[in-house]
């Protein structure tokens, strides 16, 4: 198990961390998939595989925070009954995994439609819808986000190589 799944799989009690992080990985992941549309037939080889490189690597970093703030409030949602928390990750990962496979359809479809740079972008167009609901859906009294979080307080101090990522 990597030092980053072992993180994955401690998730954080907190569910404003919970919140930052999920807001957080949906920011990184526009990002991304906006600075995709740049790449350029005309680049060499080299610049275009290093470029997505990095862009896959800020993707894979959205990826993980997504996940750690998904697990997060399963932890904090779940009722306290015995096994009910395993009922609702088995429930959750089998949603999920379907939920790949239409999103596979949809991409394929949407590249055989509409070309690479359009399909980005309405995928990221999605994305920013889905960043913005909460702030506009979410029902009062849940906790929210911690304002003036300084960035090294997110860290992990144990886990050198994840900071360094």
């Amino acid at each position: 198990m990597t030092n980053t799944q072992t993180i994955v799989d401690r998730p954080n009690k907190d569910p404003r961390r919970a919140r930052s992080a999920l807001y957080a990985g949906l920011g990184l992941q526009i990002i991304g998939l906006t600075a995709l549309t740049q790449l350029s037939p005309s680049w060499s080889v080299t610049a275009s595989l290093a470029f997505v490189m990095a862009l896959q690597g800020l993707s894979d970093v959205a990826k993980y925070l997504a996940k750690m703030s998904s697990k997060s409030a399963v932890n904090l949602l779940a009722p306290a009954e015995d096994g009910a928390l395993f009922r609702w990750v088995s429930i959750l990962t089998g949603s999920k995994n379907a939920v790949k496979g239409f999103r596979f359809l949809l991409g394929a479809s949407l590249l055989a439609i509409f070309g690479f740079t359009t399909s980005l972008l309405s995928v990221a167009v999605v994305l920013a819808a889905t960043l913005a609901a909460p702030f506009y859906f979410m029902p009062p009294g849940l906790p929210g986000g911690m304002k003036g979080v300084k960035f090294s307080s997110v860290s992990q101090r144990t886990h050198r190589s994840i900071d360094c990522l």
